[in-house]
């Protein structure tokens, strides 16, 4: 693995009518620029899936049951390989059943 995204983690908000309400706690863990975007008070019904990459990604265990079934642990993280490409490549979320 390339040592400089070692620590990399992504996290992803989908907002629209419609969604879940956030709690409390997932909105106080954005950022402010998100918070107070206008889309929050523009869109009736709007709401947002957000899910949270882990902190810990020296195992599969954060993935679904989807993709664990095509990933191993390789260099110390969470690796899925493609085969049509060969290409490996970190799963550092994942969200079953959206």
């Amino acid at each position: 693995p390339v040592e400089r995204f070692e620590d990399v983690r992504a996290n992803a908000l989908i907002i629209g009518p419609e969604l879940p309400s956030l709690s409390d706690e997932e909105m106080a863990s954005l950022p402010e620029e998100i918070r107070t975007d206008p889309v929050w008070t523009a869109t009736p019904n709007i709401g947002a899936y957000y899910h949270v990459s882990p902190a810990d990604q020296s195992t599969c265990n954060h993935l679904g049951a989807v993709m664990r079934n095509t990933t191993t642990v390789r260099n110390g993280r969470c690796d899925f390989f493609e085969p049509f490409g060969q290409t490996h490549s970190w799963r550092v979320l994942d969200a079953d059943n959206n």
